[in-house]
């Protein structure tokens, strides 16, 4: 009599049929003890498909069978395998006294191979994708590889991927979170039995502006609006942006805006202030240790009109002059400056300058012109702030 397997190599994982065949027919009604050698954890006996599995099996032999069959449910391997199988007739207590035989089965280890991530490199919130591939087909039931993120903050994966029977790979997708302001680099790695393959993923972080609108205004007179924009929705919890201005004394912004989780953008106001002068401010906007910055011009108030009515006097006649402000005056006013020739006319109030009060963008005053003996012309001119406007008047005896 043997033990044979058919067949006798396989694949991790898979089942094979087990033979004992007798040298002649049975004589009597007897049990065989069906049993694998030592380190062979996990391995069961089937009498049929359909029946309970064990670590061994007593197989009912009838009077004249010729031969006992079995299933051997095999475990995967991490390496090459020889198991080997004793098959030993009972006595009427089932114990192993009679004669014994052995056979032997080859278990082929079907291991992890290759592992590689497409692309290497992500922008945080976008997905890669993850190959897994074996040294020979998957057995019945597929073969579980195992996987495994560094940082499940920056990226995670499913806990396993299964290459299915017959096939020899496996895909999967890694998805990683939204970073903003910070780039990350993450481990990947698939592992099965004593093979473990790691692998870097970059996750970028996703890009943000910052634009001001209007880019140009009239200190303490307006203002703006700042915008911060991300390319993505924030994560949760949203982004806390952290603002700045490069000239305070000419515009201020709140020391931080935060756009919400799910959000792509946050506003935020710009306060200017009077200048004398025209100042170019820097916003800046920070996320983590990235800076995105737009350019701010705060102008001084100008005077854009000036006119004088009539603009041809006689002798002690009035004439009403009228400066205009490009923007409403700030808080205190906004003075103007007059240049006239004081020998031609008499100026009311008395003096050569005026105020545009607080909120109003005219003011108004008024020359009276004094006798001459010829006619002639003169110049009056106004200055505001980078703003000069003249009106030339005519004087007539």
């Amino acid at each position: 009599q043997g033990l044979t397997f058919a067949p006798s190599r396989i694949a991790g994982g898979s089942t094979t049929v087990g033979t004992v065949a007798f040298t002649g027919k049975a004589g009597i009604d007897f049990n065989l003890k069906v049993s694998l050698d030592a380190g062979t954890a996990g391995y069961t006996f089937q009498a049929t498909a359909a029946g309970p599995k064990s670590k061994s099996i007593i197989l009912p032999v009838k009077k004249g069978d010729t031969q006992a069959t079995f299933l051997l449910n095999s475990v995967f391997e991490p390496i090459n395998t020889k198991r080997v199988a004793t098959a030993v007739r009972l006595d009427a207590n089932n114990v192993g006294t009679g004669p014994s035989v052995t056979g032997t089965l080859f278990i082929d280890a079907v291991q992890l191979t290759t592992f590689t991530l497409a692309p290497t490199t992500v922008e945080g919130g976008d997905d890669a994708s993850g190959f897994v591939s074996i040294g020979s087909p998957a057995p019945d039931g597929g073969v579980v590889i195992n996987l495994k993120s560094s940082s499940t903050k920056v990226a995670t994966v499913p806990a396993t991927v299964t290459v299915p029977a017959g096939q020899t790979s496996a895909s999967f997708t890694v998805s990683t979170s939204t970073l903003v302001g910070r780039n990350a680099t993450v481990t990947i790695t698939a592992s099965r039995g004593s093979v473990s393959i790691p692998q870097t993923l970059n996750v970028t972080g996703t890009s943000f502006k910052v634009a001001v609108a209007p880019v140009s205004v009239v200190g303490g007179s307006q203002n703006s609006v700042g915008t911060v924009t991300l390319q993505k929705p924030a994560p949760a919890g949203g982004v806390s942006v952290s603002l700045t201005s490069s000239a305070t004394s000419a515009a201020t912004v709140p020391s931080t805006a935060v756009i919400a989780e799910g959000e792509t953008s946050v506003t935020f106001p710009i306060a200017s202030k009077v200048v004398l002068d025209e100042v170019t401010v820097t916003i800046t906007s920070r996320i983590g240790t990235t800076d995105a910055t737009a350019t701010l011009i705060v102008k001084p108030i100008s005077l854009v009109g000036f006119t004088i009515t009539p603009n041809q006097l006689r002798p002690f006649k009035n004439a009403v002059g009228v400066v205009t402000l490009e923007a409403p005056a700030p808080k205190g006013g906004t003075k103007v400056t007059l240049t006239l020739d004081t020998s031609v006319f008499a100026v009311y109030p008395q003096t050569l300058s005026l105020t545009v009060l607080e909120g109003q963008t005219t003011a108004q005053f008024t020359l009276q012109s004094k006798r001459f003996s010829i006619p002639f012309q003169t110049t009056v001119s106004a200055t505001a702030g980078s703003g000069s406007k003249s009106v030339v008047v005519s004087i007539l005896r």
